[in-house]
């Protein structure tokens, strides 16, 4: 879990796929496939229960950009 300390530390925060989603404006599977694509780093849970979706994924890496 160093990684989630890490990225906590440096002003970001890391999210469940379908808070992704939705911040994004996309569908899970979108996240889901620009993950398995290698577009989006993915972090894996080992907390969670595997049922639940184990991925998460940075804010900032998929927030909208500002200009």
């Amino acid at each position: 879990l160093w990684w989630a300390a890490y990225i906590r530390v440096s002003g970001d925060e890391l999210i469940a796929i379908t808070d992704a989603a939705k911040i994004a404006g996309v569908t899970v599977q979108a996240i889901s496939q620009r993950i398995d694509r290698g577009k989006l780093k993915a972090f894996i849970d080992p907390l969670a229960d595997a049922r639940q979706g184990r991925r998460l994924v940075r804010r900032d890496d998929v927030s909208p950009r500002k200009p």
